[in-house]
């Protein structure tokens, strides 16, 4: 992730959790033994053309907690479970349809401000020396 880093485009949202979603969205050891989604970049050339709208299904495994009542005892116990969520839109709900999340919308705007960035810092971001 490179060419998002301080010393190049400076997109500080697009982390390397960030850039791993965009490339490679559903990890190989997918619990359900599902097959990897289509990643919506494969290079750093498509970067600047992503829309919001392109990661909307971009899915991630996260873990999830849940509280679970044993039936007999009443005990209470925490259970980890895996759940695929996506990773740039928010979860929808019943009140409210999945949007951008506000990380999302942020590496957007900093990608915008990319654009107009200095030439030494695409030199950099494109390993020219």
């Amino acid at each position: 992730n490179h060419a998002a880093g301080r010393g190049a485009f400076d997109i500080e949202a697009l982390g390397e959790e960030a850039a791993k979603a965009l490339t490679q969205p559903v990890p190989l050891d997918a619990p359900d033994g599902s097959d990897f989604s289509v990643p919506p970049l494969r290079n750093e050339a498509g970067l600047f053309d992503l829309t919001p709208e392109d990661l909307r299904d971009v899915m991630v495994w996260r873990d999830s907690r849940r509280t679970v009542t044993d039936q007999e005892t009443g005990e209470k116990t925490q259970r980890i479970t895996p759940e695929l969520v996506p990773y740039f839109w928010t979860n929808p709900t019943r009140a409210r349809p999945s949007v951008p999340s506000k990380t999302t919308e942020q590496m957007f705007a900093q990608m915008e401000q990319a654009k107009d960035t200095e030439l030494w810092r695409v030199l950099v971001a494109l390993s020219i020396r």
